[in-house]
Protein backbone atom coordinates (compact mmCIF):
# COMPACT_ATOMS: atom_id res chain seq x y z
CA UNK A 1 0.00 0.00 0.00
CA UNK A 2 1.23 3.50 -0.88
CA UNK A 3 1.83 6.06 1.86
CA UNK A 4 1.13 8.75 -0.73
CA UNK A 5 -0.40 8.83 -4.19
CA UNK A 6 2.43 8.55 -6.77
CA UNK A 7 2.43 10.99 -9.69
CA UNK A 8 1.00 9.50 -12.88
CA UNK A 9 4.32 9.91 -14.67
CA UNK A 10 5.82 7.34 -12.30
CA UNK A 11 3.39 4.69 -13.37
CA UNK A 12 4.59 2.42 -16.14
CA UNK A 13 2.42 2.46 -19.22
CA UNK A 14 1.01 -0.88 -20.29
CA UNK A 15 2.86 -2.35 -23.27
CA UNK A 16 1.03 -2.19 -26.56
CA UNK A 17 -0.05 -5.28 -28.48
CA UNK A 18 2.15 -6.05 -31.46
CA UNK A 19 0.00 -6.08 -34.59
CA UNK A 20 0.67 -6.35 -38.31
CA UNK A 21 -0.98 -2.99 -39.09
CA UNK A 22 -1.63 0.10 -36.93
CA UNK A 23 -3.94 3.08 -37.32
CA UNK A 24 -2.58 6.62 -37.11
CA UNK A 25 -4.01 6.95 -33.59
CA UNK A 26 -2.17 3.83 -32.43
CA UNK A 27 1.11 4.95 -34.03
CA UNK A 28 0.72 8.39 -32.44
CA UNK A 29 0.33 6.75 -29.03
CA UNK A 30 3.39 4.53 -29.61
CA UNK A 31 5.76 7.31 -30.70
CA UNK A 32 4.30 10.15 -28.63
CA UNK A 33 2.93 12.47 -31.31
CA UNK A 34 -0.59 13.57 -32.16
CA UNK A 35 -2.75 11.56 -34.61
CA UNK A 36 -2.99 14.67 -36.84
CA UNK A 37 0.81 14.80 -37.15
CA UNK A 38 1.02 11.12 -38.08
CA UNK A 39 -1.73 11.58 -40.72
CA UNK A 40 0.19 14.51 -42.20
CA UNK A 41 3.38 12.41 -42.33
CA UNK A 42 1.43 9.77 -44.25
CA UNK A 43 -0.05 12.35 -46.60
CA UNK A 44 3.34 13.90 -47.39
CA UNK A 45 5.08 10.52 -47.81
CA UNK A 46 7.25 10.92 -44.71
CA UNK A 47 5.96 7.52 -43.49
CA UNK A 48 5.20 4.53 -45.73
CA UNK A 49 1.48 3.92 -45.28
CA UNK A 50 -1.50 2.72 -47.25
CA UNK A 51 -5.17 3.61 -47.13
CA UNK A 52 -7.86 1.10 -46.27
CA UNK A 53 -11.61 1.27 -46.04
CA UNK A 54 -13.03 2.03 -42.65
CA UNK A 55 -16.54 1.85 -41.29
CA UNK A 56 -17.49 5.40 -42.32
CA UNK A 57 -18.93 5.03 -45.79
CA UNK A 58 -16.45 5.70 -48.56
CA UNK A 59 -13.87 7.29 -46.27
CA UNK A 60 -10.48 5.61 -45.99
CA UNK A 61 -7.96 5.71 -43.16
CA UNK A 62 -4.19 5.44 -43.16
CA UNK A 63 -2.70 2.15 -41.98
CA UNK A 64 0.98 1.74 -41.09
CA UNK A 65 2.77 -1.61 -40.95
CA UNK A 66 4.63 -2.85 -37.88
CA UNK A 67 7.89 -2.85 -39.86
CA UNK A 68 7.36 0.81 -40.76
CA UNK A 69 6.66 1.74 -37.13
CA UNK A 70 9.94 0.07 -36.13
CA UNK A 71 11.76 1.86 -38.96
CA UNK A 72 10.23 5.16 -37.87
CA UNK A 73 11.35 4.64 -34.26
CA UNK A 74 14.90 3.64 -35.28
CA UNK A 75 15.63 5.83 -38.31
CA UNK A 76 13.11 8.69 -38.21
CA UNK A 77 11.05 10.23 -40.97
CA UNK A 78 11.65 9.81 -44.69
CA UNK A 79 13.06 13.10 -46.05
CA UNK A 80 10.67 15.37 -47.94
CA UNK A 81 10.85 15.14 -51.71
CA UNK A 82 12.13 18.28 -53.39
CA UNK A 83 9.97 19.53 -56.22
CA UNK A 84 11.66 21.13 -59.21
CA UNK A 85 10.41 24.58 -60.14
Amino acid sequence: RWLFEPPKRWLIQAPFTVKEWYSTTEVARIIGNSPYTVREWCRFGRVRASKRRCGRGTAKEWMISHDEVERLKNEGLIPLRKYST
